[in-house]
């Protein structure tokens, strides 16, 4: 009932012992909601596939890349890219992508935490890890997303000689 402009009174029983159970020691959490838990991580990648290749550089030098692909994951948004020379505890973020590949190469990416001109030597191993990240940024850490090893090999044949050269106009 109104009583006035900002004023009403109700009418209630303050207590119903039929409505309530003093046995129950917990009471259960129920989710309403229909929105997306943000706290959800991602599934991970089923596999991390690697293959070295060779780029050439804009000034006719060659420089070692580790191409990534992997499938998609259920949940992720984008992928993060990370290594490390294999054996050692720190991780280099190389970047993220939204796509299903990376290559990791001497060219920096923005938040990247290299900076070597030639990241990979030859006859070292890396380890490289995928980490799938959902819409609201909640992913696992390397250590704990899938990863794989590489060993780079460099160049396997050495380029042959060249004895002379001419140019026909």
């Amino acid at each position: 009932e109104r009583i006035g402009d900002l004023e009403c009174t109700i009418e209630a029983v303050e207590y119903n012992p039929a409505i309530y159970d003093p046995t129950i020691t917990h009471v259960p959490f129920v989710s309403r909601s229909e929105l997306p838990d943000p706290r959800k991580l991602p599934d991970n990648v089923s596999e991390v596939l690697l293959m070295e290749r060779t780029q050439l550089r804009r000034d006719g030098t060659v420089n070692i890349a580790i191409e990534v692909a992997w499938p998609a994951a259920s949940g992720a948004d984008k992928y993060e890219i990370w290594f490390r020379e294999y054996g050692r505890a720190a991780w280099i973020y190389a970047g993220e992508t939204s796509s299903l590949h990376f290559t990791i190469n001497d060219r920096i990416t923005e938040g990247s935490t290299y900076t070597s001109t030639d990241p990979f030597v030859e006859g070292n191993k890396y380890e490289v890890a995928v980490v799938s990240v959902s819409s609201f940024g909640a992913k696992r850490r390397p250590d704990n997303s899938p990863r794989q090893i590489i060993t780079i090999k460099g160049r396997e044949s050495a380029p042959s000689n060249v004895d002379s050269s001419s140019i026909n106009i």
